[in-house]
């Protein structure tokens, strides 16, 4: 996981502390309330495994944790915080929104409001008139974008984020963001090589206020918290009044995993369908490969089968939403199980998948 925690370094406190917040929304009935709390033993996972992990973490093994929830079979089996974090703490997600993004755009979709993923990009911002033309860069879908795959010429690894020339840091000084990376000349052909690229993300959070006639914020608002009963959050607004759908979310852990959980229960939540079980099952497979060792959904991240994470489980199918400083859900459907792990690990790396290798999926009774 180093190089693409890595890639998320500065930026994210760069781009978050500029935008503005709305402040915390009054607490609705608590979905995680209701949600059944067991022993892990009855759930067929080893308890002792997973308080040597929880000794791991208090040491500091692997950084500052803040929280580790697990829940198997829809049963909540262990919730532990660290370093004086407690249950009702908002944790800015950082990239994890990415995920939460997808499941707006998938919503969309299956209302009629976006007309599926090869509907072209521009054909949804007709009113820029964009530099660097092409037949290639028109012919650029919503699935090259969602994939990270947009063939857009972007340097925003190689350079610091404090570089001024880093395409992320103009991007965000630009007075129209859309028209920044729009303009940006085509390097790859469309769909043929990840190029991780923040500003494709904001780009969603444009086309939802269009297509949607309300904000990013305000549809997950509608569509999935009060569904889950999630109340407590903070999502980032930029200054042109458009949702940050890239990092700008923040919520109490439990509710990542009631995230989670629905992803899990094929977007289903009692017994009304949030999101599409087949959105599901598409936008967290497999779409273009990273490296050898990760490959991508739709704002989903997934281990390839060469990643030692995998090595050891019977079929490789855990997706996760990761963000900067070691956020994630991890959803491994084989065992119906649900990890959320939270942290401020800024600058330090930390084997964050370690903890499912040598301890959580050890703990698993067969």
């Amino acid at each position: 996981m180093k190089n693409f925690r890595l890639i998320l370094l500065l930026f994210f406190t760069l781009f978050v502390n500029s935008c503005n917040k709305h402040a915390p929304n009054p607490v609705s009935p608590d979905a995680s309330d209701v949600w059944k709390v067991s022993p892990p033993e009855a759930q067929l996972v080893n308890s002792t495994k997973l308080n040597f992990l929880s000794d791991e973490i208090e040491k500091g093994t692997y950084g500052e944790i803040k929280s580790l929830i697990i829940a198997r079979n829809n049963f909540l089996i262990f919730e532990h915080y660290y370093r004086g974090d407690s249950r009702e703490d908002l944790h800015l997600l950082y990239s994890v929104t990415k995920s939460f993004t997808s499941a707006l755009v998938g919503i969309a979709i299956n209302e009629g409001k976006i007309a599926g993923l090869i509907k072209t990009l521009l054909g949804y911002f007709p009113e820029y008139t964009v530099q660097n033309n092409s037949l290639t860069k028109q012919s650029i879908n919503l699935k090259d974008a969602i994939t990270m795959s947009a063939g857009f010429q972007w340097n925003e690894l190689s350079l610091p984020y404090s570089d001024v020339n880093n395409d992320f840091q103009v991007f965000y000084r630009s007075k129209d963001k859309f028209q920044y990376i729009l303009n940006k000349p085509i390097e790859y052909e469309p769909g043929t090589k990840f190029v991780y690229n923040t500003a494709l993300t904001y780009l969603f959070s444009g086309i939802i206020k269009k297509q949607m006639r309300e904000s990013a914020e305000q549809m997950a608002v509608e569509k999935i918290f009060n569904p889950l009963g999630i109340g407590k959050y903070i999502w980032e607004t930029t200054a042109d009044s458009i949702s940050n759908t890239g990092n700008g979310l923040s919520l109490r852990p439990i509710d990542m995993a009631l995230f989670g959980q629905l992803y899990l229960d094929k977007g289903k939540w009692n017994n009304q369908q949030l999101i599409p079980q087949s959105w599901i099952q598409e936008s967290t497979a497999k779409s273009i490969s990273v490296n050898s060792y990760y490959d991508y959904g739709y704002f989903w991240w997934r281990f390839s089968n060469s990643n030692s994470v995998v090595s050891s489980l019977p079929v490789n199918d855990i997706y996760y939403a990761e963000g900067y400083s070691d956020q994630f859900i991890f959803v491994v459907p084989q065992y119906q199980m649900v990890i959320v792990i939270t942290a401020d690990n800024r600058e330090d790396y930390y084997p964050i998948g370690d903890m499912l290798k040598n301890y959580i999926f050890p703990a698993i009774i067969n």
